[in-house]
C-alpha cells in the first residue's frame, strides 16, 4: 500500500478517530458518564473479549448453517421448478405468498415456537436465504437458450447432460446473485 493509500485507509480514519478521542476528551472536560476515556473503554472491551468472541462464533455458526440449509434447498427447488412444470405451477405461488410475512413476524413466531435457541436461528437464516436462491436459480436455468439445448438434444445429450454440461454452468451467474442475496439476509 503506498503512504498516499494508507491515508485514505479505514486504518488510518480509525487512528485519527482514536487519537481525537484519547486527547480531545481529557482536554474538553467531557464527562465520563458520557464519554469514558479510550483507555477505560479499551480496558472494559479486553475484559469482556472472551464473551464477544463466543457470541461471535455462535452467530456465525448460526448464520452460516442457516444459509448452507436455505441455499441448498432453494438450489433443489429452483432446479425442480425448472423441470417439473407441474411443480411450479403448484408451489411457486405457495414460495411468493410465503414472502409476504414481514420477517418480524416469522421471526417472532420461530422464537415462540423454538425459544432462543440455534435452532430458531437456523430457521430465520434458512427463511431469508431459500427464497432469493430459488428465484434467482429458476430465472437462471429458464434464460437457457432454446436452441442450444435443442441442438444438444439433436446430438442426443440426456437431461442430466444437457443440465450439467449447459443449463448449469450458464445459471451459475444468476445463482451466484441469488447467494449474495441470501448471505446478506441471513
Amino acid at each position: 500500500m503506498t503512504a498516499r493509500g494508507f491515508l485514505r485507509s479505514p486504518a488510518m480514519a480509525l487512528l485519527v478517530v482514536a487519537l481525537a478521542w484519547a486527547v480531545l476528551v481529557p482536554a474538553l472536560g467531557v464527562p465520563r458518564r458520557i464519554l469514558p476515556p479510550l483507555e477505560v473503554v479499551l480496558m472494559d472491551g479486553w475484559k469482556i473479549a472472551p464473551a464477544l468472541i463466543a457470541g461471535f462464533l455462535r452467530t456465525l455458526t448460526e448464520t452460516l448453517l442457516g444459509f448452507a440449509l436455505g441455499a441448498a434447498f432453494g438450489f433443489l427447488c429452483g432446479t425442480g421448478f425448472s423441470y417439473v412444470r407441474f411443480l411450479e405451477r403448484a408451489l411457486f405461488p405457495i414460495f411468493i405468498a410465503s414472502q409476504t410475512v414481514p420477517v418480524i413476524a416469522f421471526g417472532a413466531v420461530v422464537v415462540i415456537s423454538f425459544g432462543n435457541t440455534i435452532l430458531a436461528k437456523v430457521v430465520i437464516a434458512f427463511y431469508l436465504t431459500f427464497f432469493p436462491v430459488t428465484v434467482n436459480t429458476l430465472r437462471g436455468l429458464k434464460a437457457a437458450d432454446p436452441q442450444k439445448i435443442a441442438l444438444m438434444r439433436s446430438f442426443g445429450a440426456s437431461r442430466w447432460q444437457m443440465f450439467r454440461t449447459y443449463a448449469l454452468p450458464s445459471a451459475l451467474p444468476t445463482i451466484f446473485v441469488g447467494l449474495k442475496l441470501g448471505i446478506a439476509s441471513a
